[in-house]
């Protein structure tokens, strides 16, 4: 299981078992964070939980390192014992001090790893192409951040376009790698440059994302 952790400041998390693993499953819990680009991922603190399925477990309380952070950060979970499925921890994004939520997710696997070719029966798909909303409601928004996740064994071209809702003539194309078994995050409001998002043109955007060498 990998779960994304955002590069933003005091984010914490809840985490839900019920549909991924027996009740007392024992899983091993690793922080990683990576510096920048181009420095390797590099595991932080590693622990073993054994998981109570009918509550929910608060990501700042599993470790002694602090969550939040502006570098790179992800969490992998690795069943150890019991019965469990490759996805489907639920994760609630929140605010660490007044708990607000903002968003909820399940968790991926890296694709094409070992346990997902046996659980899939080995049929894995060489093609992404895949869509999502995003919006630029004011100008006060600095982040909307696309998660993407790694390969297993390789490192994978990829590319990402953003289309305007109000505007068809309007087009960004942005050519990525991610390396192999790494979690990247992609500020699409950056990508839509400083000039454009103070002109507010548009406040709804379409992110497309496409692969030939993978299903991202």
């Amino acid at each position: 299981h990998v779960i994304p952790i955002p590069p933003l400041k005091n984010i914490d998390m809840k985490l839900f078992f019920g549909e991924a693993c027996s009740n007392r499953s024992i899983l091993s819990a690793s922080l990683f964070e990576k510096i920048n680009t181009h420095s390797p991922p590099v595991c932080l603190q590693e622990k073993k939980i054994t998981i109570n399925n009918r509550d929910s477990f608060t990501l700042s309380k599993i470790f002694d390192e602090k969550i939040s952070s502006k570098n790179t950060r992800w969490l992998v979970l690795t069943p150890l014992e019991g019965l469990h499925d490759i996805g489907h921890i639920t994760v609630f994004y929140e605010n660490e001090k007044d708990k607000k939520c903002f968003d909820s997710v399940h968790s991926q696997p890296f694709k094409n790893s070992p346990i997902e070719k046996e659980r899939l029966f080995s049929k894995t798909k060489k093609r992404t192409l895949k869509f999502a909303p995003f919006s630029l409601s004011n100008k006060d928004i600095n982040h909307s951040f696309l998660v993407v996740l790694g390969e297993w064994r390789n490192d994978i071209n990829f590319r990402i376009r953003i289309f305007s809702a109000d505007n068809p003539n309007f087009e960004i194309l942005i050519a990525e790698k991610i390396p192999c078994q790494e979690v990247m995050y992609i500020n699409l409001i950056e990508k839509l440059g400083l000039e454009y998002k103070k002109s507010l043109l548009s406040n709804t955007f379409l992110c497309q994302i496409e692969s030939e060498e993978a299903n991202l």
